[in-house]
Parts: structure tokens; sequence; C-alpha cells
């Protein structure tokens, strides 16, 4: 018999392809129970069956917080960057808050659902992203530990968050109303957007931007530590630029921008948001940091510089993912089309 009774419990046991098994089914002895039962030892049968004849291991039972330490050691090597690991390790920290010691390979789509629920409230849609983000690279992990079958994460949709404020670029006017308000209100932060918006840096590449990386000498700064390999990069400066640096390179802390409470450290990114959104009060304008990025590229393309070299100078790749961060003016495009059309109509009337 498969299943038999040891003190008020069921038990199943048996013997395939030359193992034998015994195992409780943690159920009470009587008769509704022993269907239950039985389909337990049909899937007993069938998991030693597939690992004893294609060696094919059975998913295990492992619970979220246990599988979530194995996990974040596996992320260390995965993702060589520090910043990161320091995000995952953060977003699954909120994840565990949610699933506890829940088995892994029990959790669904819905329970990710409601997870995404859970952190909505009071946070930003892109933070609860991130979270996703986590939770999927978590997944795929136990995936190949064969602690689940699936991967639930991949049946959830994320929140949108690409809004325009985000995306477009600024327009000459918009950056000169910015610049004014903020030089008149905070010089050091003045000297930091000036540098974001002549060389296109992302944030916080201005943010790290040390001393011994400034060579005034040769006209250039070095970028390092960026956020990725093709942006480790040299940047020549303008005379604008130029005028900034030497001015900061005399201030005592080892960075150009230091945060402003521990001049030791370089400004966070939390300080140029703060900084940013004080900027924005009374101006009318919408806009994030990054849209200064934005803005460089699309003048860069505007202004007939080919794509590599644009490319080269945001410190990217490829010239696909150039392709997001350039936004020509409607004027550009009705330019481009006038000049096709008058060709044409020249080429076919000859």
């Amino acid at each position: 018999m498969p299943v038999i009774e040891r003190n008020g419990m069921q038990y199943i046991r048996g013997q395939v392809e030359g193992g034998r098994y015994c195992r409780s089914t943690k159920l009470r002895s009587n008769e509704r129970n022993r269907k239950k039962a039985e389909i337990l030892d049909l899937k007993q049968v069938e998991e030693l069956s597939m690992a004893r004849r294609f060696n094919i291991q059975p998913v295990q039972n492992v619970p979220f917080s246990k599988a979530l330490v194995a996990c974040l050691e596996w992320m260390k090597v995965e993702f060589p960057r520090p910043r990161t690991i320091v995000s995952y390790r953060c977003a699954l920290k909120r994840c565990a808050a949610f699933f506890g010691d829940a088995i892994v390979r029990g959790i669904a789509p819905g329970d990710v659902e409601q997870f995404k629920v859970y952190g909505l409230p009071g946070r930003k849609p892109g933070t609860v992203n991130l979270w996703l983000a986590a939770l999927w690279n978590f997944f795929e992990f136990c995936r190949k530990k064969r602690w689940c079958a699936s991967n639930p994460v991949e049946e959830v949709k994320k929140f949108p968050v690409w809004k325009v404020a985000r995306t477009r670029a600024l327009s000459f006017d918009e950056e000169r109303q910015y610049l004014t308000k903020v030089k008149a209100e905070d010089l050091f932060f003045y000297d930091f957007a000036r540098m974001l918006g002549a060389h296109g840096l992302r944030p916080m590449e201005a943010g790290k931007l040390a001393k011994v990386d400034v060579h005034l000498e040769e006209g250039k700064f070095h970028i390092v530590d960026a956020k990725t390999p093709a942006g480790d990069r040299w940047v020549e400066m303008t005379e604008e630029t130029r005028e900034i640096l030497t001015r900061r390179l005399n201030s005592p802390s080892r960075f150009i921008f230091p945060r402003p409470t521990s001049p030791e450290q370089h400004i966070s990114i939390d300080n140029i948001f703060r900084m940013h959104k004080r900027a924005l009060k009374g101006t009318g304008l919408e806009f994030v940091p990054y849209a200064f990025r934005h803005s460089f590229a699309t003048r860069l393309i505007e202004a007939g510089v080919d794509l590599f070299t644009v490319a080269a100078l945001m410190g990217h790749a490829n010239t696909q993912t150039l392709m997001r961060y350039v936004h020509p003016a409607k004027k550009i495009g009705r330019d481009a089309m006038e000049v096709y059309d008058r060709q044409r109509a020249q080429r076919l009337a000859s």
C-alpha cells in the first residue's frame, strides 16, 4: 500500500526505479485526507522517476527568506557594480517583508500583483518597478536552482513611468529661465547645472567628479565609475566649464561638487534632486536633471554632428541607445521634409 498510517498521521511509501521512498504527508489519518495523500504519492513517484531516468531534480520547497540569502551572494557576482547591488538589496528587503517565509515554488503571479499594490502607497511607480526588477532576478536565480518551476514576475506588468517631463529636451528659453533663477539663489548648483548642460553628463557623473580627474593643462576631465564601461571617458572642456572647474579646484574638498553637509563626500543624488526641485518652484517648468542630457544629444544632432561622435560624447557603447535621447524639434522635421520634397520634385522633373 502506498499510503500507510502511523501515530494518527498518513505516510506515503513505495519503490521507483530501484529506489525506495517513505515520508510524511503531514495529513491526519481520515478518509477525506486519504485522496490527498494518494495524489501526493503520485507526484512523488513522478518526481523520482524523472530524477532517475533523466537526471531532472524535483523542485524543492525553499522559504523565500532562505532563498534570499543565497540570491544576494549570487548577485554580488552577477552584478559587479556596487550601486546595482545596493539597489537590489534594498528592493529585496521590501520583498522579504511581504513574502516572509512563503515557499518560493508556491508564489504565483497573483501574489506578485498583491505585492505591487502593497508597495505603491506613498511611493513612486518607478520605485515599485525597481522592486519588481529585483524580484524578477530573484526568481530567475531560484528557477536555475530548481526552487521554482517558473518566474511569476514575467506575467506582471510594470507601472508606466516614462513621462514627457522626463524624456523631453529643453528649449534654450527654458534652460535660460532655469539657470537665471538658480544663479540668483544657489551659485553652487548653478555651476553643477551648467556642467550638465555643457557636456550632457549623467547627474552622478558630475557629482562624483574628483579633483584628481581634472586636467586643466590638457583641457580635459576624466569620467570614472560611470554607469556603463563605455561611460568611462575623457571629456573636452569648454570655456564655460574650464572657468567653473578652475574656480572649484580651490575648494578644500577632494570633490568638485562636495556634499553640503559632509564636504569629504561627493554630492548625493538626493542632494541634486532637492536643489533641483527648489530651483523649479515658481518657474512653471517641469523636468528632471536628466533632461540636460537629452537636450545635449538633441542639439548635437540638430547641429549636424554624426551619430557615432554623439554616442562617444555621451558615453554610449552604440548608436541604438542614443535614439532614446534624441528629440528633434518639430521645425527640424518640417525643414527636413521641405528639403526632401524640393529635391524629389527636381529629380522627377528632370
